[in-house]
């Protein structure tokens, strides 16, 4: 009898060691793909440095103390950001969305350990010039986690860390904090463009209104302002003054944006919600934490009110009637009225971030559960206003911080550079390999195969985001991508210095962006 008793406890006992031996092998491939990665791209940034010069040391002693002391910090640096990497992993295990968070500080890792390799034939001069971009990768990185609603205080931790090793880099190396101003002409010159477009819109929609000759005047006296900005920017000056001149053209920004939601015009405030995006791009450029503008929320909140109310009317009684679930349907329309007006209620009462964020939840789950009731419910104009009330709801979540998914123009952007940097290396393997007949006959033919196979995958993976664009998809050609990735470099080795150095030089701008695809779709 005590054998029998026994056996389901052995039985339970080995299940919990098989799951157990299951979630070490799980983690194992994990750690081995990130080291992968990063061996990768190391290898690949190293690649395109230049060879030594002959009879020079590769390794030269360090005489200069604050170069000794700054790579004690470095190291120090890339301690941290590797922490702080195994700290996003458990994070993005509950949500992807952090995937791409993750995908940065892998190439922040990868770089800080590449220029410790190096530290030992640089000067100091020649260390601070190749930190800088190190140092404004972090700072744009790290002001994004710590905007990441509800990020863990580990990772919290590691941020912190990381800001201080920073911070003791940039002062051994006279470094001021590094903000890419090239990001920042493009955002402020995309700004520009949509605030003139949305003052030609404003002065042929209110030809005939009173207040139309003091709107524009604003309008104009702010597209000045950004004028004086876009200047400021130029004359390379320091981060205090370019932020202090930014809060002052942003709160104007604001006055005007008030104005104008005012008027109740969908197509107006399509236009004001890309010159958002592009005060929420400069914002993260220069660190900044983006505020809560009640006043666009509640805007939103009004036309997701009026969309559902739209929805709701266009329902005829028969068909309710003769929907599957009739009763059910009914019931989620109440509720989601019900959590819309609480939502409008606090945001009225001025209610603090995290009070709106539970409430805003309440009413996603909400209506999420009406739409799936409602989809069955034919007709083109249902299908739109359908559509429409989802984007109101898609830039709720947005404006309250809520959206941790995969930036899309950040995925398309990466995956045409991919593609274009393709074409660019397969035409340099193709030129190089059959300018000498150095190479044998042989390697020359499985030169050039793996070199188009990876052209061809890059392109067949950017005709699937401008044809499919679903994850599924884009899962499995960025897998192809990174096969075919591997097969090509593998023949680097086989080829002359000279010409090794050449195909280097586009390797290592892909490296990196065939890191952050492999994190995004294939791990």
């Amino acid at each position: 009898m005590r054998a029998h008793r026994c056996l389901p406890l052995a039985i339970g006992f080995l299940l919990v060691v098989v799951d157990l031996s299951a979630a070490q092998d799980a983690n194992d491939r994990r750690r081995q793909f990130f080291e992968g990665i990063l061996r990768s791209l190391i290898d690949s940034q190293l690649d395109r440095q230049q060879p030594p010069n002959p009879g020079r040391p590769n390794r030269l002693p360090i005489r200069d103390p604050r170069v000794a002391a700054s790579r004690q910090a470095l190291e120090r640096f890339a301690g941290e950001a590797g922490r702080l990497m195994t700290a996003l992993r458990r994070e993005e295990q509950s949500n992807p969305g952090y995937r791409s968070l993750l995908g940065d500080v892998v190439r922040i890792k990868a770089n800080a350990d590449i220029l410790l390799r190096r530290v030992p034939g640089l000067s100091l001069e020649q260390l601070s010039q190749e930190y800088q971009p190190i140092d404004r990768q972090w700072r744009v990185t790290g002001h994004r986690v710590r905007q990441i609603p509800g990020v863990g205080r580990e990772c919290l931790g590691h941020v912190e860390k990381l800001d201080l090793y920073d911070q003791q880099i940039c002062e051994l190396l006279n470094l001021t904090p590094q903000f890419d101003r090239n990001a920042l002409a493009q955002e402020v010159a995309l700004m520009r463009a949509g605030l003139e477009t949305l003052l030609e819109d404003l002065s042929y929609q209110l030809t005939y209104q009173s207040g139309r000759r003091a709107l524009l005047v604003e309008g104009q006296t702010l597209l000045a302002q950004v004028d004086r900005f876009s200047r400021l920017t130029d004359r390379n000056s320091a981060h205090q003054a370019v932020v202090a001149e930014y809060q002052r053209l942003y709160e104007r920004w604001r006055q005007l944006a008030k104005q104008v939601r005012s008027l109740d015009e969908r197509y107006l405030t399509r236009r004001m919600q890309r010159i958002e995006a592009s005060h929420e791009a400069i914002h993260e450029l220069l660190w900044l934490p983006m505020p809560l503008d009640r006043d666009q929320l509640q805007a939103i909140m009004q036309t997701f009110q009026r969309d559902v109310h739209q929805i709701c009317s266009q329902i005829t009684l028969n068909e309710l009637i003769d929907h599957p679930q009739p009763q059910e349907a009914l019931a989620s329309i109440l509720a989601l009225n019900s959590a819309s007006v609480e939502l409008t209620k606090a945001l009225a009462a001025q209610t603090g971030l995290d009070e709106l964020v539970w409430d805003f939840r309440v009413l996603e789950v909400e209506w999420q559960t009406a739409r799936n009731h409602l989809a069955s419910v034919r007709g083109p104009d249902f299908a739109q206003q359908l559509a429409a009330a989802q984007r109101a709801m898609d830039s709720l979540v947005h404006a309250l911080g809520q959206d941790l998914s995969v930036d899309r123009d950040e995925v398309v952007e990466l995956i045409a550079s991919i593609h274009h940097n393709a074409d660019l290396l397969a035409s340099r393997a193709v030129q190089l390999v059959n300018s000498s007949n150095q190479y044998p006959s042989g390697f020359r033919s499985a030169a050039q195969k793996a070199a188009r196979e990876f052209q061809a995958a890059a392109g067949h993976l950017h005709e699937t985001l401008i044809h499919h664009g679903d994850d599924e998809h884009l899962r499995v050609d960025s897998l192809e991508v990174a096969k075919s990735w591997q097969r090509v470099t593998a023949t680097f080795s086989e080829f002359a210095p000279a010409h090794r150095n050449a195909l280097s030089q586009v390797a290592g701008a892909l490296g990196p962006d065939i890191a952050k695809l492999q994190i995004l779709y294939t791990y």
